[in-house]
């Protein structure tokens, strides 16, 4: 009976120093942010074939600021740049000055974001920001007025 004993006391102590070995690695890998689906998201601000968005950067105070390349083979004039979590122009955007860009040519601009089209983004450096991109654009050589639309994934920093 002794002998039964002690080798279940044994297998019961070995297991229990690798089962406490294995909780404190996962800790170790938890605090080191292994398991946070944040850390593995890629900013991105995409934009249609003839625009490109050239060096995104996000506050945490909601301005996103970037670059716009264009490539329409006519100058255009950009008259306003929203960005929301709806794909929608909000009511409360902000009057915006427009800039003449010539073909081939870039301008940086710095927008706030918005959630719902309501509330200005406010995050801490590192949260997520999903959304949509709007830009309206008149093309100067026809003088017709256009908006696109792209998406953008930002980390706050």
């Amino acid at each position: 009976m002794e002998i039964k004993l002690q080798s279940a006391i044994e297998y019961l102590i070995t297991y229990g120093w690798a089962l406490l070995i294995i909780v404190i690695a996962l800790l170790i890998l938890e605090v080191a942010g292994v398991f946070n689906s944040n850390s593995y998201i890629h900013p991105s601000c995409l934009l249609p074939s003839s625009f490109e968005c050239v060096n995104p950067s996000f506050s945490a105070n909601g301005i996103l600021t970037f670059g716009i390349k264009q490539g329409t083979g006519y100058p255009i004039n950009i008259t306003g740049a929203y960005c929301n979590t709806l794909q929608a122009i909000p009511s409360n955007a902000l009057l915006f000055q427009s800039n003449d860009i010539a073909v081939g040519g870039n301008i940086t601009i710095s927008i706030p974001c918005y959630v719902n089209s309501t509330a200005q983004f406010s995050g801490k450096p590192g949260s997520i920001y999903r959304g949509y991109l709007m830009l309206n654009y008149t093309n100067l050589a026809t003088s017709f007025q256009t908006t696109v639309s792209g998406s953008v994934v930002l980390k706050a920093s």
